[in-house]
């Protein structure tokens, strides 16, 4: 409420609201979190790296909600305004990536994962190559493609094990889906462990 009342915390608005918005979301109130990302999206005086993060979490968010039209024309527009951070280039591929492997557009989803490892290599940004090698490695277990999901998985898996700061979600995730890929496989003794 600060914020919006300073004409020049366009950049602290936008942290806010956002900030804001991904805990309403894991509260599950996406209703409310879709909202107040609309509204602070639609403030006049934030800047453009600011609006990109917006755009990217409320695109997120309607993704979740399976609205991938729409999802995808608000990831669409960040990605292809010029000047973008390349973390914000990296949130909305990801987005798409994940997009396009729920719709079964297999080779449009690795493009836009193998984009986020290079990204992730130029940048020497590990927790990004473990989080784009799980991704990459979902996709080819959507597809049916569980040999090339397997060591996907290990990568990230091994990326994470190596960093003290790897969010602890992060490698449930990628053990989760290891175990799936176990699972499939009849490896039963694998996936238990």
């Amino acid at each position: 409420d600060i914020w919006r009342t300073e004409p020049e915390a366009g950049h602290y608005l936008a942290v806010s609201a956002s900030s804001l918005g991904d805990l309403y979301r894991d509260a599950g109130d996406y209703a409310r979190a879709e909202t107040l990302l609309r509204e602070a999206l639609g403030a006049k005086n934030h800047d453009l790296g600011s609006a990109d993060m917006i755009r990217n979490a409320l695109g997120d968010l309607v993704r979740e909600e399976g609205r991938f039209g729409e999802a995808e024309v608000l990831l669409s527009e960040t990605l292809h305004r010029i000047g973008i951070s390349w973390q914000q280039r990296v949130n909305a591929l990801t987005g798409l990536a994940d997009i396009d492997r729920q719709m079964g557009a297999w080779r449009a989803s690795e493009e836009k994962w193998n984009e986020v490892l290079d990204i992730a290599h130029a940048q020497n940004d590990r927790t990004t190559e473990a989080i784009a090698s799980k991704g990459l490695a979902s996709m080819w277990v959507s597809a049916g493609n569980l040999s090339r999901a397997e060591p996907l998985f290990r990568r990230a898996l091994s990326i994470l094990d190596s960093d003290r700061a790897a969010p602890p979600d992060q490698t449930a995730s990628v053990l989760s889906g290891l175990a799936d890929v176990y699972r499939a496989q009849n490896k039963l003794a694998l996936a238990e462990d």
